[in-house]
């Protein structure tokens, strides 16, 4: 059921980021926000690849309790705290990057700093991305094939999210059906589910524009 990927070890930040997200998005908590920021940060730092989940996270914080000034509040805790976390883990590698390349993110963003030392083209690889609409529809199913190059270079049929995909899907009819007695809940716990599977959606969205690869995608 879980990922054949090894590095896991950077996804653990994410992952905590988003659970201060689900704790924020239920109770409204200022602290669960900057938990967040700072989670998400370092987890950004980390591995750069990361960030997708940071940026993929504002969706969900639209969800949070309270009015807009309230929201708009949070999303600016969130953003300066992922900030200064990601900017202070970062910082001695970049030091070091900027004295030998001129690019304190090399290779990457090398069109913008022009490093002579690498390419200034986008490392943008497009052997995973979606070629058509039909094949960003079926990505999720077709991750179940147990044969390489479909998401990431070895075998490794991945069910999760189909089956997150059928969940979703399944319970939408329910409500629509008359069956919503069944899978009603309390507002806090569904302001939490629209928010996280918001998030979900915006990080599939942006991984499957940047890369597909799911090396990237581990958290």
């Amino acid at each position: 059921l879980g990922s054949t990927m090894t590095d896991i070890s950077t996804a653990v930040p994410a992952l905590a980021a988003w659970l201060a997200i689900a704790r924020a998005l239920r109770d409204g908590d200022s602290r669960a926000m900057l938990a967040a920021g700072v989670l998400a940060g370092v987890a950004a730092a980390l591995k750069l690849s990361n960030a997708v989940f940071a940026i993929a996270a504002i969706p969900a914080l639209l969800f949070l309790p309270g009015s807009i000034t309230a929201r708009l509040r949070g999303l600016a805790i969130y953003g300066a705290a992922c900030g200064a976390a990601f900017a202070a883990c970062t910082a001695p590698w970049a030091l070091q990057l900027w004295r030998e390349f001129g690019n304190p993110f090399f290779p990457f963003f090398n069109q913008v700093f022009q490093s002579p030392e690498f390419t200034v083209e986008s490392l943008r690889y497009e052997r995973f991305i979606p070629s058509g609409i039909g094949d960003w529809l079926l990505r999720p199913f077709e991750i179940l094939e147990p044969v390489s190059n479909v998401h990431t270079e070895p075998r490794a049929p991945d069910l999760r999210y189909a089956a997150l995909l059928v969940a979703a899907a399944v319970l939408w009819i329910a409500r629509r059906t008359g069956l919503g007695s069944l899978v009603e809940a309390d507002d806090s716990s569904a302001r939490v589910l629209a928010g996280l599977l918001s998030g979900v959606f915006a990080a599939w969205i942006l991984w499957l524009v940047l890369s597909g690869n799911s090396r990237y995608f581990i958290p």
